[in-house]
């Protein structure tokens, strides 16, 4: 909770399982809110080259629509005729940039800590949809601070 902080007041349940402390201060019950240390901001693309397109056309080619449209009434076969369907995807030369910032409270460890998290969970989850066809999943590479002092074995421009 330190990290990605606290629900607002209201908009869920408080307790130990929720890690979210009723407010005993003031006897309403009522969560307190409190922002976490690190803040995520867009995750803005940039194109590996001028002449690579960002969006590119993709099909799906479903084989058994009658069976989908009629929620199972109707059994699928092979005669069913495919209907294709384009939809627009990212590009796979597109990479994206991910600022993490360090909230006025933050520890040393945690910007550290939610990066790996990020990491994970862009790996192993991905993002958007038609993550179960392979769409989505990013490799991350985490750039060094450029404000912060180079740390030790890392060279530092001169």
């Amino acid at each position: 909770r330190d990290v990605f902080g606290d629900e607002p007041p209201g908009s869920g349940e408080t307790g130990a399982a929720t890690g979210v402390e009723a407010d005993s201060g003031t006897g309403s019950g009522e969560a307190k809110a409190k922002a976490g240390g690190v803040m995520f901001l867009d995750a803005l693309p940039e194109t590996a080259s001028t002449r690579s397109n960002p969006v590119v056309s993709d099909l799906v080619n479903p084989h058994a629509s009658p069976y989908y449209r009629t929620r199972g009434g109707v059994a699928p076969a092979e005669y069913h005729q495919p209907v294709p369907v384009a939809f627009l995807a990212v590009s796979s030369a597109v990479s994206f940039r991910i600022h993490l910032v360090s909230g006025p409270h933050a520890t040393d460890l945690e910007p550290e800590l939610a990066a790996g998290w990020l990491r994970t969970a862009l790996d192993d989850l991905g993002v958007g949809g038609k993550t179960s066809a392979g769409y989505g999943y990013l490799d991350v590479e985490v750039l060094p601070d450029p404000e912060s002092p180079p740390a030790a074995g890392q060279a530092g421009a001169r």
